[in-house]
C-alpha cells in the first residue's frame, strides 16, 4: 500500500548485505558523509545546464596570476547533446591554487570550483555555487598525457566527460568524436544466495593507456550512490571497489570480464565471500522472468479518456492470437503513481501478468496512473475515488473494442487496486451502466479492513526485519491513532502536537534512515488522497456485489495483513448473500507475491523472482475458468 517510487538517492548508505560486518563504523561513517537530496527526474538531466545561468559575484576574491594550466572540455549529456566548458588553474596570492570553470553557454566565468585537487593521476573539483547544494557537479577524471577522460555526477546522475590540455584560454568543448569507448554503464546482479540478488549499476570511464579509470555505483534498492576506486583494466579484466566504511574489511571489489553480446560475467569478494556478479552493458539487466519472445499475441498502444478532460490515460492492451472477441482483465495498481507494469526495483509484475494471461487467451489493458509516465492529470489532487473513475473510463474503452467481448471483462487489483476494483464493481464511481457490468474480481494483497485498521497495522508491522520490543511498537500504534483522531478535527495546534509525539516514539524504534519532520508528515496525512483513504471502508461495496471473487494474500505481507483482510472479505461477502467467494493465503509470500526471508519492504528489490509461479498459474487457470475458456 505504501508507495515506493520517489525515493531520495543518499550518499554512501550501505547496502543490506554489506552491513554485518561494523555496522556502528558504518553508521558513524554515514551520519559524517550526510544524505543528500535528489531533484526531481524530470529535472536531472537538464539541471547542469539550466542552473548555471546566474553568474558568480567576483568580488574580494584574492589577487590572481597569471593562469597556469587551461583544459577544454565537454560532458555528454546524452547520445547527442553536450555541454562545453573551459577550465584553468591559477595561482593565488600566498601559493594557493585554484581552479576555475567557464561555460559560455550559460554565461558563467570563471566560477571557483571546490575541492579541486591533482593527486595520483586524477584530476577532482566540484562545481558548486551558484547551483543549489542538492545540485552540485562532482567531477573526477583520470589524467593520461594531454587529455583526461572521466564521469560527472550529478543529482543523482552520471555523466560521461572529456578534456583535453590546451594553451588557448578561450578554446572550449573537445574537438571531433569522443575518445573511443572510454566510458561504461554496467547493469549488474550480485548473486548473494537463497535467492536473493543484490541489483547495481556502475558508471565507469577508463582511459586507454594506461588502463586507469573513474567511476560512481548505484545501488537502487538502498537508495545508494558512492564513489568507485581503484577502478582499472587488467588484461581485459575490469576491476573497482565499492568501500562503503573506511574499514577495509567492508570494502567490496569487483572484477568483471566481458562476453559475447554486451554481457559480462565476474564475481564480488567481501567479508571472506566470493559472489558470482551477473552484467551487461548500455542495457537495463532483464529480471529473471521478465516475458521473452516470441509471444503469442499483440500488444497495442491505447490513449483513453476520461470524464475529466485533462486525464487522458496511456497504455498497453495485449491481444492474444486467434478468433475474437476475447475475454479481458483490467489491471489495477496500488498506491503511488505507477506506471503500466507497476515497476518497482526492475520488477515488472503487470507486463508479467498480462503475458500468462494473453497466453491464456485473455486479454489484458494495463496503464499508467494518471499523472505518471504517459499519462496525463495532476496525482497529487486524486483520491482513491477519482482513480477509481479512471479505472471505470478503461472498463468503457474495453467494453467497445470490437476483440474484446464485453460480457467477460472482470478486474485484477493489487493492493489499493482492490478498493478501486471493488468501488467500479459496485457503481459506486457511476461506471456500470456506461460501461457494463463487471464479470469477476482478482484482488492481489488487497485491503479488506478499513483505511484507518490498514494504516495502524501498517505502524506496527514495517517493523518487520527490525528488532523491536512490543512496547515500542505498541506506543507508535498509539501515538498514530491519536494522529488519526485529530485529523478528522479542526484543532491545527493539537493534530500539530500529535504528529511530533508520533514521530519521537517512531525515532526512538528506529535508528538510522531519513528523519521525516512534522511539516512534511502533515503535508502528507492532509492530502486528498489519505484523508480519503483512513475513512474509506471497502465493506460498503463489497456488500453490493455478487459476482466471483479471488482473494490472494501473502502470508508474510506486512503492508496489508493477510488472515485479517481476508477473513473480513469473506465474511462481509457471504454475509451479504454473495457466496462465490474464494480467498487464500499463500504461504512464504510478501506483499509484492514474492518468495520472501522475512517479508520487510527492504527486501524487494533484492528477491530475484518478480511473481511466484504457482500463484500466477492459479489466476490464470481461475480467471479462464470464469471465462468459460476451459470447456
Amino acid at each position: 500500500m505504501n508507495s515506493l517510487t520517489n525515493r531520495p538517492w543518499r550518499r554512501c548508505r550501505v547496502p543490506a548485505c554489506l552491513r554485518r560486518a561494523g555496522d556502528r563504523a558504518l553508521q558513524t561513517h554515514a551520519a559524517r558523509r550526510g544524505a543528500r537530496t535528489v531533484a526531481g527526474a524530470v529535472r536531472m538531466l537538464l539541471a547542469f545546464v539550466v542552473a548555471l545561468i546566474v553568474p558568480v559575484a567576483p568580488a574580494q576574491q584574492p589577487a590572481l596570476q597569471p593562469a597556469e594550466e587551461h583544459w577544454s572540455g565537454t560532458v555528454a549529456l546524452g547520445s547527442t547533446q553536450r555541454l562545453d566548458f573551459h577550465m584553468h588553474q591559477q595561482q593565488q596570492d600566498g601559493g594557493h591554487t585554484q581552479w576555475r570553470m567557464d561555460i559560455p553557454s550559460q554565461r558563467l566565468r570563471s566560477a571557483a570550483l571546490l575541492d579541486g585537487e591533482r593527486r595520483d593521476g586524477r584530476l577532482r573539483f566540484t562545481l558548486g555555487p551558484p547551483n543549489p547544494k542538492t545540485a552540485f557537479a562532482e567531477f573526477e577524471c583520470v589524467v593520461v598525457g594531454d587529455q583526461a577522460v572521466g564521469v560527472m555526477l550529478q543529482t543523482g546522475k552520471v555523466f560521461r566527460v572529456a578534456m583535453r590540455r590546451t594553451v588557448d584560454p578561450a578554446a572550449v568543448g573537445w574537438a571531433g568524436d569522443l575518445p573511443a569507448d572510454p566510458f561504461a554503464r554496467w547493469s549488474m546482479r550480485v548473486d548473494l544466495g537463497n535467492g536473493l540478488s543484490l541489483r547495481c549499476d556502475a558508471h565507469l570511464a577508463v582511459a586507454p593507456s594506461p588502463q586507469v579509470g573513474a567511476g560512481w555505483i548505484t545501488i537502487p534498492a538502498q537508495a545508494a550512490l558512492a564513489r568507485l576506486h581503484d577502478v582499472a583494466s587488467v588484461d581485459g579484466e575490469l576491476q573497482f571497489t565499492f568501500r562503503p566504511a573506511e574499514a577495509a574489511t567492508t570494502w567490496a571489489h569487483f572484477k568483471l570480464r566481458r562476453g559475447e553480446g554486451g554481457s559480462g560475467l565476474g564475481t564480488m569478494q567481501q567479508l571472506g565471500r566470493t559472489m558470482p556478479v551477473h552484467a551487461l552493458e548500455h542495457a537495463e539487466l532483464p529480471r529473471l522472468q521478465d516475458p521473452v519472445a516470441p509471444f503469442p499475441y499483440d500488444e497495442v498502444d491505447v490513449n483513453i479518456a476520461t470524464a475529466d478532460p485533462a486525464v487522458r490515460l496511456a497504455g498497453t492492451l495485449t491481444v492474444p492470437h486467434g478468433k475474437a472477441p476475447h475475454p479481458a482483465a483490467l489491471l489495477l495498481t496500488g498506491s503511488g503513481s505507477q506506471d503500466r507494469d507497476e515497476t518497482i526495483h526492475g520488477h515488472k509484475p503487470f507486463r508479467l501478468i498480462a503475458d500468462r494471461l494473453a497466453r491464456g487467451g485473455v486479454a489484458v489493458l494495463r496503464v499508467d496512473d494518471r499523472g505518471t509516465a504517459s499519462s496525463t492529470g495532476d496525482a497529487a489532487a486524486a483520491t482513491t475515488k477519482d482513480l477509481a473513475a479512471d479505472a471505470a473510463a478503461c472498463l468503457r474503452f474495453l467494453s467497445r473494442r470490437d476483440e474484446i467481448d464485453a460480457r467477460k471483462i472482470g478486474l485484477i487489483g493489487h493492493s489499493e487496486g482492490a478498493w478501486l476494483a471493488f468501488l467500479v464493481a459496485a457503481g459506486s464511481t457511476g461506471a456500470v451502466a456506461a460501461g457494463g457490468a463487471v464479470a469477476w474480481i482478482v484482488t492481489l494483497g488487497g485491503p479488506g479492513l478499513s483505511g484507518r485498521e490498514t494504516v495502524l497495522y501498517q505502524v506496527s508491522d514495517g517493523q518487520v526485519g527490525r528488532s523491536a520490543d512490543a512496547a515500542a511498537v505498541a506506543a507508535v500504534r498509539d501515538r498514530m491513532t491519536t494522529v488519526l483522531d485529530r485529523l478528522a478535527g479542526a484543532d491545527e495546534p493539537a493534530l500539530r502536537e500529535a504528529v511530533g509525539a508520533f514521530l519521537a516514539a517512531q525515532r526512538r524504534l528506529r535508528s538510522g534512515g531519513a528523519a521525516e519532520t512534522v511539516d512534511s508528515v502533515l503535508a502528507r496525512i492532509r492530502s486528498p488522497w489519505y484523508r480519503f483513504f483512513v475513512q474509506y471502508d471497502p465493506a460498503v461495496d463489497l456488500e453490493r456485489l455478487r459476482i466471483p471473487i479471488l482473494a490472494l494474500n501473502g502470508e508474510l505481507d506486512c503492508q496489508v495483513r493477510a488472515a485479517e483482510n481476508l477473513e473480513r472479505i469473506a465474511r462481509v461477502s457471504r454475509d451479504a448473500g454473495n457466496q462465490n467467494v474464494e480467498t487464500l493465503v499463500v504461504p512464504g509470500l510478501n506483499h509484492m507475491f514474492q518468495t520472501a526471508p522475512t517479508g520487510a519492504m527492504s527486501e524487494y528489490g533484492m528477491i530475484e523472482e518478480t511473481f511466484h509461479e504457482p500463484t500466477l498459474a492459479r489466476i490464470v487457470d481461475w480467471v479462464r475458468r470464469r471465462s468459460a475458456l476451459d470447456r
